[in-house]
């Protein structure tokens, strides 16, 4: 019998492709971050793709093989909201795309809630943000400075005596 590629079989091979992408980047990361340091609202929101996703594919909107289509899109959403983010030597992991330092012009911590700070790396058009404990902002801190990443003020000053 000849292998038949449809849409449907297509999907859930292109779905497990990711989940093996997303498998090697958890291995990947998790030796690579010294910072430790948490997503805000990550698993809310793959709580919330994951359940319209799987509702969808239930009610046969996506593809006939359900079962298979949803174990992968499952296994896509845990290795996704389990995948290590932090500050490392090569940059800012944040899900699972590394952010280079190169590409950071500036960061910036503040309060995010009693005992956790948020960093705020600033890029050209958007900004990754990391939650970390506010034991570990000292941490941060150097670790930044060590990577040559200016804070907001630094930035500021040098922005200022550009201009003049």
């Amino acid at each position: 019998m000849p292998f038949d590629l449809t849409f449907d079989s297509g999907l859930i091979i292109l779905i497990a492709a990711f989940d093996l992408f997303l498998l090697i980047r958890f291995f990947q990361f998790r030796r690579q971050i010294k910072v430790r340091g948490m997503v805000p609202g990550r698993l809310i929101m793959l709580g919330i793709v994951c359940a319209v996703v799987v509702i969808q594919a239930c009610r046969g909107a996506f593809t006939q093989y359900t079962l298979a289509f949803n174990i992968c899109t499952v296994l896509a959403v845990l290795l996704v909201a389990i995948t290590p983010s932090g500050l490392s030597k090569e940059g800012i992991f944040c899900n699972v795309m590394p952010t280079p330092w190169s590409k950071i012009f500036y960061y910036d911590i503040e309060e995010y809630s009693e005992k956790k700070v948020r960093l705020r790396a600033h890029l050209a058009a958007s900004e990754r943000n990391l939650v970390f404990p506010k034991e570990q902002k000292e941490l941060v801190i150097a670790h930044l400075k060590s990577q040559k990443v200016l804070s907001f003020e630094e930035y500021k000053a040098l922005r200022n005596s550009r201009k003049s």
